[in-house]
């Protein structure tokens, strides 16, 4: 009887991708596995030779969770579309001075959560906002807003909303985001 080991060419097959960050079901049509036990076998038997990395219940990484960028992890844990924003990115930027305890995202639902000693607040938005990618990045490995979105959304969370470091150009950018994004 020929046996054939396939569990090489399913490793070779997920190390060949330039992602690092996989649902099971990204798995299932990567490997072309159609029967959930199988799936599930596999899957198992890389995590228990650390092949891959359960970050939640089927949601896994081909690299350990503490060597994965902790944005990217927060986008990916959160179901549905979300983008790093608000405080994150304002710090980041320069403009504000306060270092946020956690890393911010915008999502359809509010959640907080953390994940391999990083802490997320997700907050929630109208389907019509979230989706308006005005003034979203999509080059990075995961969406980020740039620092214009991101006063803009910080007026559509809190209108009072006080810069330490604001720049004429970017509140002027700012303001025709939100007019574009939230009226």
């Amino acid at each position: 009887m020929l046996t054939t080991d396939y569990s090489t060419d399913y490793k070779a097959v997920l190390l060949k991708q330039d992602r690092q960050i996989f649902s099971i079901d990204d798995l299932a049509i990567l490997w072309q596995i159609v029967n959930r036990n199988t799936l599930r076998t596999t899957i198992k038997r890389y995590l228990v030779n650390q092949t891959l990395f359960s970050i939640r219940r089927g949601l896994y990484s081909v690299v350990p969770l503490k060597k994965l960028d902790p944005k990217l992890l927060g986008t990916s844990y959160i179901s549905g579309f979300c983008y790093v924003s608000l405080q994150t990115v304002l710090a980041q930027e320069g403009l504000i001075n306060q270092q946020p305890r956690a890393i911010t995202l915008i999502g359809s639902r509010s959640q907080t959560f953390t994940v391999a000693g990083n802490d997320f607040i997700c907050k929630k938005m109208k389907s019509l906002f979230l989706h308006n990618l005005e003034g979203i990045s999509l080059d990075e490995e995961y969406p980020q807003a740039t620092p214009a979105r991101a006063v803009a959304d910080m007026w559509y969370y809190n209108s009072r909303f006080y810069l330490d470091h604001a720049q004429k150009h970017l509140i002027n950018q700012a303001k025709a985001i939100h007019k574009k994004v939230y009226k």
